[in-house]
């Protein structure tokens, strides 16, 4: 069965934030964020760098960004968000954040697809700025095993939940441990068993540095 493999960034963020700048409530808001936004990017990253729209979050899912220029980088068809920080005034990018959840969702594909069945949704998330935080450099990012981040994955399953299940989720919690490298981190498994309806009340969830 084929894994529906999701950068759980780009769900809450590029998914949430789906207005345009034509249904912006404030066109010079937007406008001056897609300004700021460019120079931010002439600045700190290269030429490969491509403006697609202005992105609004006119629901206020996000208590630091209302406005948020959306990029794709060519050299690797990464795309992210470029923001003005409501809290800092400071702009900010979500391209260290997609580009390590990418790295992580392909590391951790064979294990899924391996271990796991009838798999609906399996979800990486890191910090939206944890570029910023940790002082990645975006023209040469490191791999994230090298900073004490702590992302976090979720699978959820099409299905009841099974004995045994349990077992399962403590042997993908010490596979991400032990074999990814990851120190620190939340996961969960939950169950989904007649999408698109409710979740079931019964999951699995840790955090991994409480699982050693």
């Amino acid at each position: 069965m084929r894994i529906v493999l999701i950068s759980i960034t780009s769900i809450l963020v590029l998914a949430i934030l789906t207005f345009s700048i034509s249904m912006a409530s404030n066109p010079f808001k937007a406008n001056k964020v897609e300004e700021k936004a460019k120079d931010y990017v002439d600045k700190k990253f290269d030429d490969n760098i491509e403006y697609m729209k202005i992105l609004n979050d006119n629901m206020g899912n996000f208590p630091n960004l209302d406005y948020a220029a959306k990029m794709v980088n060519q050299a690797d068809n990464i795309q992210f968000l470029v923001y003005e920080n409501t809290q800092s005034g400071e702009m900010e990018d979500t391209y260290i954040a997609e580009k390590w959840e990418e790295a992580l969702t392909e590391e951790i594909t064979p294990y899924i697809n391996e271990h796991f069945n009838k798999v609906l949704r399996f979800n990486v998330h890191f910090q939206q700025n944890v570029g910023k935080k940790f002082n990645v450099s975006s023209e040469n990012p490191i791999s994230f095993k090298e900073y004490d981040v702590r992302p976090s994955v979720s699978i959820t399953l099409e299905r009841e939940v099974k004995e045994g299940d349990k077992p399962l989720f403590n042997n993908f919690v010490t596979y991400l441990n032990e074999e990814i490298g990851l120190q620190k981190g939340f996961v969960t498994m939950k169950y989904s068993p007649n999408p698109p309806g409710p979740l079931l009340k019964k999951s699995w969830s840790t955090n991994i540095e409480e699982n050693k």
